[in-house]
């Protein structure tokens, strides 16, 4: 561990107990920090030795165990919040974002989406009958999940097994269900990077064959991606959606004969894929100046009341 400097500004990057010192690319931030002006220093979200007033702002980086301590990462939040600790991205953004559920309001409002059901938890329904005929294949997960995380693929005629295999999920949380996109398989999925809602990189992530998750976990492969002018628009209009400012944001979807399907927004905790973007840590670093500039004239990220338990984004 590095020595703090205390005659600079200290900026916590949240990180978990798995990746005390930051994951892979993620570590360079320190020194990009350092270039700057600023001591960054990992920080392990719910070590309980951690202080939050020791530091200047904290930014959510390598949080990647918060979907397993569910309650302890959302009252890690609350607690923040009544510090008016300065976050990036903001407490409100992180909580709205948390629950997949703002897909639909997202849908309403206009963007395209992955065609999804929303199944809230307590439901007694039969999932089976709540899928429309012509979905031959349904991927279900958790509204409250990341990585992956008890999410199942399955064909028609396993339809039935949905039930018994959710069945005690369900009492307790949200479910989605969405219709599989057989172009993942193939095309794989893409994302969009921006900081400070400025577009920086794409990335093209195609899983190993005979698998459905794109993930580098479960052997997936990423590339750069460039897409059309269309398509970079349609993301943007996203990203320009999200009512508050945020240091960084991932738009993933699906592009098929040049439409982009919405997967997910992104906002909490995402890997940036850095190594794949020219110059990325540097506009990383920059984008933070700039909101710290507005966070200091604004007072806009502290303090904010934070929303009831479905965190619906308002796009």
């Amino acid at each position: 561990m590095k020595e703090m400097d205390h005659n600079l500004k200290k900026i916590g990057l949240l990180t978990c107990s798995r990746f005390p010192d930051l994951y892979g690319q993620d570590q360079l931030l320190l020194k990009e920090f350092l270039n700057k002006g600023y001591d960054a220093y990992p920080v392990i979200w719910d070590d309980p030795n951690f202080n939050a007033e020791e530091w200047q702002c904290l930014i959510f980086r390598n949080t990647w165990d918060y979907f397993e301590k569910k309650e302890a990462f959302l009252e890690f939040i609350n607690r923040m919040a009544e510090m008016k600790v300065f976050t990036l991205n903001s407490l409100s953004v992180i909580q709205k974002n948390l629950h997949k559920f703002y897909l639909r309001e997202m849908e309403e409002a206009g963007v395209q989406i992955v065609p999804t059901i929303f199944v809230p938890a307590g439901s007694t329904d039969d999932l089976v009958k709540l899928i429309p005929q012509s979905w031959k294949k349904v991927v279900v997960k958790p509204a409250f999940s990341a990585g992956a995380f008890e999410t199942r693929t399955y064909d028609f005629d396993a339809f039935a097994h949905m039930n018994d295999d959710y069945q005690q999920l369900l009492k307790s949380d949200d479910l989605l269900l969405q219709l599989f996109m057989e172009e993942i398989l193939t095309q794989g999925e893409v994302s969009f990077v921006y900081f400070d809602k400025t577009f920086s990189h794409s990335v093209q992530k195609v899983p190993k064959e005979g698998d459905f998750r794109v993930q580098s976990l479960f052997g997936g492969a990423y590339h750069p991606y460039t897409a059309s002018a269309e398509i970079l628009a349609k993301a943007q209009s996203i990203v320009d959606g999200i009512p508050e400012p945020v240091l960084y944001a991932r738009v993933d979807g699906i592009v098929i004969n040049n439409k982009f399907y919405l997967m997910e927004v992104e906002l909490t905790e995402p890997d940036l894929y850095f190594e794949l973007g020219a110059n990325s840590l540097l506009k990383f670093v920059e984008a933070f100046q700039s909101l710290e500039n507005f966070n200091d004239n604004k007072n806009h990220f502290c303090g904010a009341s934070l929303v009831d338990q479905h965190f619906p984004l308002h796009f």
